[in-house]
């Protein structure tokens, strides 16, 4: 799915169900809920909106079918295809004060199986009020396919179908803790 984020007093779109894109488009959201530009934007505005070509998520290919959240002002974008490879990657963008998106980072796992290269349906975080101080929050992953992935970008969930729950710490810096377990 693509990804339609709110933290920050700010709205971002990014991806698709069926077809990958590198295009991220974010705007900052007004007190009366109108939508405005944000402050600044490494892209070019359209209307209130910044359509940004260069903050991409995993570089020029972008992704589709993958599952995403926001924890904390950060977007986290987990798993995915680029139409060609499945992806067993975690990105995470915090999101400015001013509206705009910081810079992508990505973490893969080897000791989880969210780890695995597949498309997520569906991710939700919620707070961890017992552990706030080193684990504020933890993210959860459910389900998921993979399939052939076909050359026009569109993708083939018609190979596995999987049932799981994955569930990850999230630190006090918006990275995932790696030694979580399922």
């Amino acid at each position: 799915g693509g990804c339609q984020a709110v933290g920050n007093n700010s709205v971002c779109f990014t991806g698709a169900a069926s077809k990958t894109s590198d295009t991220i488009s974010y705007s900052a959201i007004n007190a009366d809920g109108t939508l405005t530009r944000t402050a600044s934007c490494s892209g070019t505005f359209y209307g209130s909106w910044c359509v940004d070509n260069t903050n991409t998520i995993n570089g020029s290919t972008g992704v589709a079918a993958f599952a995403y959240t926001v924890f904390n002002n950060v977007i986290y974008v987990i798993g995915g295809t680029t139409g060609t490879d499945w992806q067993s990657t975690v990105w995470r963008n915090p999101l400015n004060a001013n509206g705009s998106l910081g810079t992508w980072s990505s973490q893969t796992f080897s000791n989880l199986d969210l780890g695995a290269a597949k498309g997520y349906q569906y991710a939700f975080t919620r707070a961890n009020p017992n552990s706030a101080g080193t684990f504020p929050g933890n993210l959860y992953v459910l389900g998921g396919c993979s399939g052939v992935s076909s050359a026009d970008n569109g993708l083939d969930c018609t190979g596995v179908m999987y049932t799981q729950v994955y569930k990850c710490n999230i630190t006090t810096t918006g990275a995932l803790e790696e030694g979580d377990s399922n």
